[in-house]
């Protein structure tokens, strides 16, 4: 607190600034950033509990929620640090402090600009530092070895591999002794120690060898005649055991391998721009941020490579665990991260600082492009499982435009799926000719011929009587007769048929279905989304998702905002 209340006096009087703002907003509901028209809001709380931002390059990410979010913490009075991974980003800030009257409270760290942090003196200052905290030493050196290879496009191994546990234990059997034998901790001095180790149980009965380590006169200097904080009896005989057995005993290619990596790690901080900035004296620390002043660290990666990743992940580090440790009350001042490009400082810190940042007033924004750039380059044995874990702790996701199916897909999730009714229809047509004809031609003769006789006979009598006298009159006659004939017939017949017919119709039907559905398609985050510039009235577009909230707007979860350029 001595030394953050020194170099605030420092920094006011030199005129760099003027007094840091004095008022500023705490509280949790405090409205910062308006998002439509019918009173959706991101409150303070939003901000504390994570704020992580996905679009395209071109998508209008940084100039539409980067730059929103950016103005709404400066306009509440918070302090911060801002990352710079891109040429161009410094001066974005620079406009962003001007336009809301915060340009005496910028502190431009970069290369030559005098504001320098010695950040290993920062952690030996701290209440902790000197007394036998060998970790947090430990762990500053490791977030260099992680920033480098992250920085070289290489996925860091996991927690527990070989390479990363054997370093760790290097480095604790370094430091501890240096800071007992000469009551500092420097680089280069840590240098010097690991390099002029035994390799060879027998180097100990090598006069040459004794006369010029470093190494064993450090050794010598802690249990002897300390400086710094003792090592104790049992921990000054686990360091001689580890030297002279465990280190010395190593297959040669192994030690070489673990003493090659922490060199390359450590050698950028003993000369030039690095060693200036963080190793000389310092006129800046990142507990600068919680009186009020915003931290821009301008050591782009896009132009100064390893030495910029380095720098960010120092300052970003050393801020979080500063953050961390302050004591919060009424009266604390927020203070916020700003990172564009985070998958360029990613750290196995992150997801543990995230998880307690509200409690700490600290808001963490973050912007990239897509999840398979933290996949990639995610610390860890399972760098999938990493990154979900880490967006976990962030309660606010945005969705700009995008054309990675897998954020794409991730976005769609997010925003959840519902019943979904759905019409269904069918038309269809035919039309169809036949023709074809039959015919038929044919004669047929009928010839017959039929006979027949008839005959027949019949006879009669009778007799007649008269009153006026008797008279007879007796009378027969008989008839005999009969018939013969022929009968011929013949004939003919013909036909002849033809017939033709057509048909045609036309049918249609409709219907509709209930299905669990995606309530936003994976296509409408590449399709749906205006990405700015003068053919969009310089709109961007976004889909806003908050776990637990419900909006005004959309009555749910979930929100389409539009930002203006």
């Amino acid at each position: 607190m001595k030394m953050l209340r020194t170099l605030l006096a420092q920094v006011t009087a030199s005129g760099n600034r003027s007094a840091v703002q004095s008022t500023f907003v705490n509280a949790l509901d405090a409205p910062l950033l308006t998002l439509n028209n019918v009173g959706d809001v991101l409150r303070a709380r939003d901000f504390f509990e994570g704020i992580f931002a996905f679009g395209a390059t071109g998508s209008g990410k940084s100039s539409g929620v980067g730059a929103a979010c950016a103005m709404a913490m400066l306009r509440a009075g918070w302090g911060g640090v801002v990352l710079c991974a891109k040429p161009d980003e410094a001066g974005r800030w620079l406009n962003y402090m001007q336009a809301c009257g915060r340009s005496s409270d910028l502190i431009l760290m970069r290369p030559g600009s005098g504001w320098n942090f010695n950040f290993i003196e920062h952690e030996l200052r701290r209440p902790t530092g000197m007394g036998g905290e060998v970790f947090n030493l430990v762990q500053l050196v490791m977030v260099q070895v992680e920033a480098m290879r992250v920085a070289q496009g290489q996925p860091a191994q996991g927690e527990g591999g070989f390479w990363d546990a054997a370093m760790r234990e290097l480095l604790a059997n370094s430091i501890e002794p240096l800071v007992a034998a000469t009551g500092r901790f420097r680089l280069d001095e840590l240098m010097r120690f690991i390099t002029s180790a035994p390799t060879s149980p027998h180097d100990m009965h090598d006069a040459n060898w004794r006369g010029r380590s470093y190494c064993l006169w450090a050794l010598q200097q802690a249990h002897d005649a300390p400086v710094g904080p003792p090592l104790s009896p049992p921990s000054m005989q686990a360091t001689a055991d580890y030297w002279f057995g465990t280190y010395a005993s190593l297959d040669p290619k192994t030690r070489s391998n673990i003493v090659a990596t922490l060199t390359a790690t450590i050698s950028p901080f003993l000369r030039g721009a690095l060693h200036t900035a963080f190793c000389t004296d310092t006129s800046v620390i990142p507990e600068l941020a919680h009186e009020g002043a915003v931290i821009v660290v301008d050591w782009p990666v896009k132009t100064t490579g390893i030495a910029g990743a380095m720098a960010g992940q120092i300052v970003k580090y050393c801020w979080q665990r500063a953050t961390e440790a302050r004591a919060v009350g009424p009266q604390t001042r927020p203070s916020f991260l700003f990172v564009d490009e985070a998958q360029l400082y990613m750290s196995r810190y992150d997801p543990e600082f995230q998880s307690t940042a509200r409690s700490s007033l600290a808001a963490t924004i973050y912007l990239t492009q897509n999840l398979p750039n933290y996949y990639a380059l995610q610390p860890g044995r399972d760098p999938k499982a990493a990154t979900d874990g880490l967006l976990g702790n962030f309660q606010t996701k945005i969705f700009h435009a995008n054309t990675d199916p897998t954020t794409n897909n991730y976005a769609s999730d997010m925003v959840g799926k519902a019943i979904v009714r759905r019409a269904n229809g069918n038309w269809s047509h035919n039309e169809g000719w036949s023709s074809g004809g039959t015919a038929s031609f044919g004669t047929s003769y009928q010839r017959g011929k039929s006979a027949g006789r008839n005959w027949g006979s019949g006879s009669s009598s009778g007799v007649t009587y008269s009153d006026s006298g008797t008279s007879y009159n007796i009378g027969s006659s008989s008839q005999h007769g009969g018939q013969t004939g022929e009968n011929w017939s013949r004939g003919s017949n013909r036909s002849h048929g033809a017939s033709w017919g057509e048909s045609g119709g036309h049918s249609a039907g409709g219907g509709w279905s209930e299905q669990m559905d995606h309530l936003v398609p994976a296509s409408f985050f590449s399709a749906g989304l205006r990405k700015g510039g003068p053919a969009n009235q310089l709109l961007v577009d976004a889909v806003l998702v908050q776990g637990g909230r419900r909006f005004a707007a959309s009555g749910s979860h979930a929100l389409t905002v539009t930002f203006q350029q």
